[in-house]
């Protein structure tokens, strides 16, 4: 895979949304959950007459989401720096995290440079104001794992390589306890990525990107892990964002991760496939991720919308053949509105002659294993992790 460049357009997209201030995004929380509060009697009502194989509290939280996300405004203030660098407190997980979680768990964090000079040559020309930062990196040690905090790789030693979901508009990387749960199920490190949201002309696309190649050098170059010994895992925006690093290394001519995992990728920016049709089940809204796209995108000309850095599930033949020693996992709910798309995903790697797993968590929607709303699909997907991580280096 060779470098090429995207159309850019001359300013920023004006129609990108704006971030809301931060006392109105409070107000507006607390006014929605007097809205949605006196809705659920009657969701569960039609929940009796067409449950769709979903149990009643999976149903329930995802129309919550729903209305969270009409009332709610689209783009909220991205986290303070002293937020970017610690856990969030339980009023801001997404999920709660349940008691006992850390016990015998301990989590550090460090400042994380700009990957070195050689490995900025990106795939996509970037405007002038998006510039390589320094970010927050979050190291997990479980217990039994073989090394310990920013420690140097041991002999045979693998690591997981987080990087979180949110719609590249919110998000952090311990807003869920799905990476700690992953790392103490399997006693590996995980080290997890701290990219900047695209809610400003300075911080859209390509800058989650030059922070994906950051955490990846730091893991790589300063730990000294060897590629074929981390696990890259994501989940939705998270997902996609491997996926542009996975094709920036492949640029670059540099070896892959031994395992790519992913929960739910987001895998096409032109939000053309069939099962959009599930929206009326899923709890992710079309409303916000076209406003999302519009936001990570903005520097970028409606034509480059279709190549496979923003779209991989439209990737042409032959564009996963840079994974053919790269073991990768997916999991995709069947109701989910990405479900078409990560199907073709699947179907466009196992093309390209890439060893792919599928998971499908039937009746589940997004992100089934890492909200926890569907009864065990987060067992099924830590299992195949866990085959990952006990599998020999390449093919």
């Amino acid at each position: 895979m060779s470098a090429h460049r995207l159309p850019l357009r001359r300013r920023p997209d004006l129609s990108a949304p704006e971030v809301w201030p931060a006392d109105t995004v409070v107000r507006l929380q607390s006014l929605a959950k007097i809205v949605i509060y006196p809705l659920l009697p009657v969701y569960a009502l039609r929940w009796l007459f067409n449950p769709r194989g979903q149990n009643l509290w999976t149903y329930l939280l995802s129309r919550m989401d729903v209305w969270r996300g009409y009332l709610v405004p689209l783009l909220t203030p991205p986290e303070s720096k002293e937020l970017a660098a610690r856990p969030l407190p339980n009023s801001l997980q997404y999920i709660p995290f349940p008691e006992g979680i850390w016990d015998g768990a301990r989590w550090e964090v460090a400042d994380i440079p700009p990957a070195p000079k050689d490995m900025m040559g990106h795939l996509v020309d970037g405007p002038a104001c998006v510039k390589p930062a320094t970010r927050p990196g979050f190291m997990l040690t479980p217990p039994g794992a073989r090394g310990a905090g920013f420690s140097k790789a041991q002999p045979g030693e693998k690591i997981i390589l987080f990087i979180h979901g949110g719609g590249y508009v919110k998000g952090h990387p311990l807003w869920t306890p799905f990476p700690l749960k992953l790392a103490k199920d399997h006693a590996v490190r995980a080290f997890l990525c701290s990219y900047r949201k695209t809610l400003s002309d300075d911080t859209a696309f390509p800058a989650p990107l030059l922070d994906a190649l950051a955490a990846w050098a730091y893991v790589t170059l300063t730990l000294g892990f060897a590629p074929a010994q981390i696990v890259l895992l994501g989940d939705s925006a998270g997902a996609h964002l491997c996926l542009a690093l996975v094709q920036q290394l492949a640029a670059l001519g540099r070896p892959q991760a031994g395992a790519l995992a992913m929960v739910s990728p987001w895998a096409d920016f032109t939000a053309s496939f069939p099962s959009w049709a599930n929206e009326s089940v899923d709890h992710l809204s079309r409303r916000f991720l076209l406003a999302a796209i519009c936001a990570a995108a903005r520097h970028y000309a409606p034509d480059a919308i279709p190549d496979p850095l923003f779209s991989p599930a439209l990737a042409p033949e032959g564009h996963w053949a840079c994974l053919w020693a790269t073991r990768v996992l997916v999991s995709v709910g069947t109701y989910e509105v990405f479900a078409d798309e990560d199907y073709a995903l699947v179907e466009g790697m196992r093309r390209d002659g890439v060893d792919v797993t599928l998971f499908e968590d039937i009746h589940g929607l997004h992100e089934g294993p890492v909200t926890l709303w569907s009864p065990g699909a987060y067992d099924c997907f830590s299992a195949g992790v866990g085959v990952l991580l006990r599998s020999p280096q390449g093919r």
